[in-house]
């Protein structure tokens, strides 16, 4: 399968998904490469994660059951939802689909702030940048946390600080080891004279956090 093909058949499931949750009238958002690919940080496609409101694992499993062909029985896939607030579903020849239940108020801020935008074509409900970086920083690993310095270093002409550090914090990431993270990422911007301005920019956001 071409690369283009594969694309074009995980965005088309990533639809298919948020139409038939929209129409159940359940409150979702997509992270992660879909949402990073929109404000320009391109990566291989490893995963269609969707985050959703809490209590509707009964609504959302049905519907992953059903749009996306998998295997797992939809009671099984709402009990794991339940019981852990997450759950990966392997579409063989697709990118792996996780679904993470609302869980933190930063969780709640993204379902209700979720902007629709257009890649390829296809409608995608995202967060905004700021909520997105943070989200990102919370899952407190690889390539989550390069995906999230990224954006920052793309778009920290644009980054709202006040916003920024509220959503971290109601993530609950932490402030002190994001300020040391980005104080390496400064360092490495400095032996690169045309990117001067973004490391001005990101010590007053470094300041504010």
């Amino acid at each position: 399968m071409g690369k283009s093909s594969l694309l074009t058949k995980s965005l088309t499931l990533a639809k298919e998904i948020g139409d038939s949750l929209a129409y159940s009238n359940v409150k979702y958002v997509f992270l992660n490469d879909l949402a990073t690919a929109l404000y320009g940080v391109l990566r291989p496609l490893g995963e269609i994660r969707i985050l959703v409101e809490a209590g509707r694992e009964a609504e959302v499993s049905k519907t992953i059951a059903s749009v996306s062909k998998a295997s797992i029985p939809d009671i099984e896939l709402a009990s794991a939802l339940r019981s852990r607030g997450v759950a990966a579903v392997n579409m063989t020849t697709l990118p792996l689909l996780v679904i993470d239940v609302e869980k933190t108020s930063l969780d709640s801020d993204l379902l209700k702030q979720a902007e629709e935008h257009l890649i390829c074509g296809f409608k995608v409900k995202i967060p905004p940048l700021e909520g997105l970086v943070a989200r990102l920083l919370a899952q407190g690993q690889y390539p989550y946390v390069a995906q999230a310095l990224t954006l920052l270093v793309a778009w920290v002409d644009a980054i709202d600080g006040r916003e920024l550090a509220g959503a971290l914090r109601r993530g609950g990431v932490d402030t002190a080891l994001l300020r040391k993270q980005l104080e390496g990422l400064k360092r490495v911007l400095g032996g690169f004279p045309d990117l001067a301005g973004k490391k001005v920019l990101l010590d007053s956001l470094t300041e504010n956090l």
